[in-house]
């Protein structure tokens, strides 16, 4: 009995195994899948098995086809890596499917963010994955899915987006799992969504960093340095160099093949359905950074005539910042240089777009906007978020401001950020999501037309294949259609109700208020003392473009470097208000009414230089009558007399000043001490009036003592004749 009862006991082991052994090389026969089913014998049979849904980082690199027709078989590829410090003892692979349409964006997020252990559909295949993982190691697997497996409806009504998942298991424990997404479409004809993608062209903090640090480190060997973002070329040259100094020093890395700006640009220059919106100080740097910029330059040519290319204000300046500052004279003349620039007319690009700062949008910012007279102000995704609204809207807005109605682009915060950050997802599964949300858009409002924007940060660094799969599969969607970026400012706005921007929302990152105040008005100060000379523009020549350089908002990612840049260019205007000198003389002693006073004044500009030259008295006891206007040649040093009038007699100090014509000084003033004696002439006269007429009176006497003795000398004579 007790023999039989332990041969009772071993049978149904041994019937489990065998059934195991049966049912996984069933599952690999069937599977169609790559990687080779194997019964578990001996000690890997009864091994521990893996409890944690996390040991294993699975990532989907292929979704084969993007887009599942009837007919179509559906083929998943993976990686599995094993992250645990366990073994898998019995790892497989499986590929699930939830049936269910997803029909809102709610329900994509929730799926791809859902729980490692929640649910994930119905399991169409698994395959199991050979010999055993070990800690560290890695396996590919390939899972392909029969049609007639996948039971989705071929109703044309039942088009769109599935959950897709691929597991891998130790035994039937999941120890790892990836999500994605399967779009059906049964039909040819689904509603269709347009869609504008807009890339920024522009600086970003790195750029402008590294381009400060080369130009202060040139500086410092005596070469001449501009600062960054606009160089020294005037706003008509085109970018030609005037004085040698155009590239700046960091442009070079900038440009370079295997940078950012040159990854922006081949990403997308075969892809006419992406605008652009290009910083023109970029254009200006290009020219003058040798073969790098030349080849970049080349580049951008060449894919903006296939595109939709907007010029942004030149240098990129910080709307938002400009905005809360006050200062619209700015802003006018980063437009004005941009409109100024051949390179806009012979690309055909276009002007009047602005790009509010990521963050968060104000009405102060689009009300500048307004009074710039913006074609269009792209907002930030967060802005303007439509109330009390169960589908994604059209991205046209118009928002109100005092100074006139101005179009609002109100970019999908989904889409974009899919966009700009993809999460470290595979190609393929980026690629799936952006196929799943614009057609749950489109599912949305299948009647309605509507038009969406999606677009990234001025700083974004795109995982090349990662964003090429995200822009070919929306140019290949049926539902979607890729439009330029002016067809969605050209449209009108939808009757969707917004919340209200806020009044005014300073971020902590863009350059306050006060120092955009000192950098216009060192520009102003600098702009009167060149009216002093013959030509004032070559005075000025490249300085609108370097005053707009730390104003870029590429610098909020680096306010550090930004108030070293601001600090410079601070000092390179300061030293171009130089130049002129007034040379102290040394006191002047004065014993006339009127007189004059000799003045040199010092001009070491390339110009002639005409001023005012003022002396003002501190004491009214002399006075100036006029201030006279003369001109001092380049490069040299010219002495004036300038005359004065004493009242009274005194000790005065006297202030010398150079000014323009409206009375602005433009040099250091001096002062000397003028000693008048204006009574010294009267007793001088006095004196020597008497000293005349005591020479007369001498004179007088002694003709006439004179003439006395010469009737006494003939009355002698004649007495002396008599006798």
């Amino acid at each position: 009995m007790i023999g039989w009862s332990r041969a009772r006991r071993r049978r149904p082991a041994a019937a489990i195994a065998c059934a195991a052994g049966a049912i996984a090389l069933m599952a690999g026969v069937l599977s169609g899948g790559t990687a080779v089913a194997q019964v578990r014998t001996g000690a890997s049979l009864h091994g521990a098995v893996v409890q944690d849904a996390t040991a294993v980082s699975v990532t989907i690199t292929a979704v084969t086809p993007q887009i599942l027709r009837p007919g179509d078989d559906l083929t998943v590829t993976a990686t599995a890596t094993n992250t645990s410090t366990q073994t898998i003892q019995q790892p497989r692979a499986a590929v699930l499917l939830s049936r269910t349409s997803l029909s809102t964006r709610y329900s994509l997020d929730a799926w791809a963010s859902a729980d490692p252990t929640s649910s994930a559909g119905t399991s169409l295949r698994s395959v199991a994955i050979p010999g055993q993982l070990d800690p560290g190691a890695s396996a590919t697997v390939q899972i392909t899915v029969p049609a007639a497996s996948l039971g989705l409806s071929a109703q044309t009504s039942q088009w769109g987006a599935r959950g897709l998942a691929l597991q891998v298991l130790d035994s039937w424990s999941r120890v790892g799992i990836a999500r994605s997404f399967a779009l059906w479409l049964p039909g040819d004809q689904p509603a269709r969504t347009s869609v504008s993608v807009l890339v920024p062209v522009t600086r970003d903090s790195a750029d402008l960093a590294a381009e400060a640090s080369a130009a202060t480190d040139t500086a410092g060997t005596g070469s001449s340095a501009s600062t960054p973002t606009a160089g020294s070329t005037s706003p008509g040259s085109g970018g030609t160099p005037t004085d040698g100094t155009t590239a700046t020093p960091g442009a070079a890395a900038t440009f370079a093949p295997t940078g950012r700006l040159a990854s922006l640009v081949a990403l997308s220059a075969h892809r006419p359905g992406v605008s652009w919106a290009v910083d023109p100080a970029l254009v200006d740097a290009a020219r003058g950074a040798g073969t790098g910029g030349s080849s970049w330059l080349t580049a951008l040519d060449a894919g903006a005539a296939q595109r939709d290319v907007f010029a942004l204000p030149y240098a990129d300046p910080d709307l938002a910042a400009l905005a809360h500052a006050g200062e619209t004279s700015l802003a006018q003349q980063a437009d004005t240089l941009t409109s100024a620039l051949p390179w806009v007319n012979e690309t055909g690009a276009l002007t009047g777009l602005q790009l509010a700062p990521d963050g968060t949008t104000d009405a102060a910012t689009v009300d500048l906007a307004a009074q710039l007279g913006a074609s269009a102000v792209v907002v930030d995704p967060s802005a303007l978020a439509p109330t009390e609204l169960t589908y994604t809207p059209s991205s046209r807005a118009t928002v109100h401001t005092p100074s006139g109605s101005v179009a609002a682009l109100v970019p999908d915060a989904t889409l974009s950020d899919l966009l700009r950050a993809p999460a470290g997802s595979s190609p393929a599964v980026a690629a799936q999501r952006i196929l799943a949300e614009t057609a749950v858009i489109t599912r949305e409002r299948p009647g309605e037309e509507r038009h969406v924007l999606a677009t990234v940060g001025r700083d974004w660094t795109p995982v090349a294949a990662v964003a090429a799969a995200q822009l070919d599969a929306l140019a290949s969607a049926p539902w979607v259609v890729m439009e330029p970026l002016s067809k969605l400012i050209s449209t009108a706005s939808p009757g969707v109700e917004r919340a209200p921007l806020p009044t005014r929302v300073a971020d902590p990152s863009e350059l306050q208020a006060p120092d955009v105040a000192t950098i216009a008005s060192a520009q102003r100060a600098l702009v009167t003392f060149a009216s002093i000379v013959h030509n004032p523009a070559a005075l000025l020549d490249g300085v609108q473009e370097s005053v707009l350089g730390p104003l870029s908002v590429g610098w909020r990612g680096d306010t550090a470097s930004r108030a070293s840049a601001m600090a410079t260019l601070l000092t390179d205007l300061r030293a171009q208000r130089t130049g002129l000198s007034i040379i102290k003389g040394s006191n002047v002693t004065l014993i006339s009414q009127s007189s004059e006073v000799p003045i040199s004044v010092r001009n070491t500009l390339d110009q002639d230089a005409t001023v005012t030259l003022r002396l003002k008295p501190r004491n009214s006891c002399l006075a100036v009558p006029h201030a006279p206007t003369v001109t001092v040649p380049a490069h040299q040093t010219v002495s004036f007399r300038v005359p004065f009038d004493a009242v009274a007699s005194c000790n005065v100090v006297v202030d010398v000043s150079l000014l323009t014509a409206d009375g602005t000084p433009v040099a250091d003033s001096t002062q000397f001490t003028v000693r008048v004696h204006a009574d010294w002439e009267n007793v001088g006269t006095a004196v020597a009036a008497g000293l005349l007429a005591l020479g007369l009176v001498v004179g007088l006497w002694r003709t006439v003592r004179r003439g006395q003795t010469a009737r006494r000398a003939r009355m002698r004579e004649n007495q002396q004749a008599g006798t």
